[in-house]
């Protein structure tokens, strides 16, 4: 579409300004008001109609997408070619005069992009990385300013949700489109993309967790859609994510993970988790928390966990601290989590005698574990369970489990808590007894 002559500076500004505000990358501002100029340049020529990228066809497919990263995106925000320069250049003065426009201080005549960083919230930061080279190593080299991020997987979008403190969250979407690659939700504000919504969606989350130091990190599944209860939501995202990571890993404090997503498998199961798992810094990690997926529409089968010794030799399994499998639904075995020093089960008390063979016969090495146990634990059956199996209470009121090993447990009701002890265990450096 041919458009007005714009050959003064005021107008080529004010078209700056419009792809400024508009949020576009500063790329892709150059190359729209590239265009604009190319069609004045020529008033007698006749316009053609552009061509639709050969790739915005409808998907066909719940996981169509590749599963290799989608290098462009590196480009996308640091290509500082002579071209793109000047719009680049631009972009830096437009954030300079907004950030002066809202400060307080009104005798402030100048910023530089360090600051203007430092005082930008996560969907500003974003705003800023695709602004210009310059913002973009800046943001590379600081951690986002979000301390917990939890990632939705839904029909044909992923959500995420990323926490500064309890009371402040903020959020960001990406959904897959017929006639657009995807689109980009930052709170309210939405932008197509040409890029494939898994890839943008893995390579922002893969930035924002890069350098971050965060205390959870979180994947669920929305509920099976009521229209489409047979599809199945993608997996590939995964794959992306960890290949972006490559031998990078994530700090963070806890981790947590909904299991069999609609209709995956036990091999799925096992590859989200290893995928992952494997890419946290087992050094930092401490809380581990799985639960099983449910809603209306599926087969409520029980997670066996098959196949996941792989997964326990991994040494942010045998480092972290506390595992929360608090479902009726998850069946893991003594031996594969004993080593944690508190443990969040689903017991009720008529187990509490298996429970204490259980521990006998696994024998922790700590001096103490605890065991935590819901709220609807009845703690008076369970001592008449232990009274009627023969556990000798003793006064302290540690029942005994094992006089000659020294193994014994107490029950805190008021706490839902029952701690082990092994008094022939050596005591610990770490504090974890």
């Amino acid at each position: 579409m041919p458009h007005n002559p714009l050959q003064d500076a005021r107008s080529l500004g004010i078209s700056n300004k419009y792809e400024f505000l508009k949020r576009n990358s500063y790329i892709r501002a150059h190359a729209n008001v590239f265009e604009m100029l190319r069609s004045t340049r020529s008033p007698n020529d006749t316009p053609k109609a552009t061509r639709r990228h050969e790739s915005t066809k409808k998907c066909t497919s719940n996981d169509s997408d590749r599963s290799n990263i989608d290098v462009s995106l590196i480009y996308e925000e640091s290509d500082g070619g002579y071209l793109n320069q000047e719009m680049a250049d631009a972009f830096e003065e437009f954030h300079k005069a907004e950030y002066l426009k809202n400060q307080p201080a009104r005798n402030l005549k100048s910023v530089d992009l360090e600051t203007i960083v430092e005082n930008a919230d996560i969907y500003k930061i974003w705003h800023l990385r695709y602004s210009s080279p310059k913002f973009c190593n800046i943001i590379r080299q600081k951690p986002a300013p979000i301390n917990a991020m939890v990632v939705t997987r839904g029909h044909d979008r992923i959500k995420t949700e990323m926490h500064v403190d309890p009371k402040s969250m903020k959020q960001m979407e990406y959904w897959r489109c017929d006639r657009e690659q995807s689109l980009v939700w930052r709170g309210y504000h939405a932008q197509f993309d040409k890029k494939k919504f898994q890839q943008r969606a893995a390579f922002e989350i893969f930035s924002c967790v890069e350098n971050a130091d965060l205390t959870h990190l979180g994947f669920k599944t929305e509920k099976t859609h009521p229209w489409k209860k047979s599809a199945s939501p993608f997996f590939k995202f995964f794959k992306i994510l960890c290949r972006w990571l490559k031998s990078s890993l994530i700090t963070v404090t806890s981790f947590s993970m909904e299991l069999s997503w609609f209709r995956d498998n036990d091999v799925v199961n096992f590859d989200q988790v290893s995928m992952i798992l494997s890419r946290l810094n087992p050094e930092f990690l401490k809380k581990i928390k799985f639960r099983k997926y449910r809603d209306g529409y599926i087969e409520d089968a029980t997670l066996k966990m098959l196949g996941w010794e792989y997964i326990y030799s991994y040494p942010q399994w045998k480092k972290a601290v506390e595992l929360d499998i608090d479902d009726e639904k998850i069946r893991m075995k003594m031996k594969d989590y004993i080593h944690f020093s508190k443990i969040r089960i689903p017991l009720k008390s008529k187990d509490i005698r298996s429970f204490c063979e259980e521990l006998a016969k696994n024998q922790p090495t700590k001096q103490q574990t605890r065991f935590m146990v819901s709220r609807d634990f009845d703690f008076e059956d369970a001592k008449e369970i232990l009274k009627k199996n023969k556990f000798k209470l003793l006064p302290n009121g540690k029942y005994i489990i094992n006089s000659k090993s020294q193994l014994y447990i107490s029950l805190f009701p008021i706490e839902s808590m029952i701690i082990y002890y092994n008094e022939n265990a050596p005591a610990r450096m770490d504090g974890n007894y």
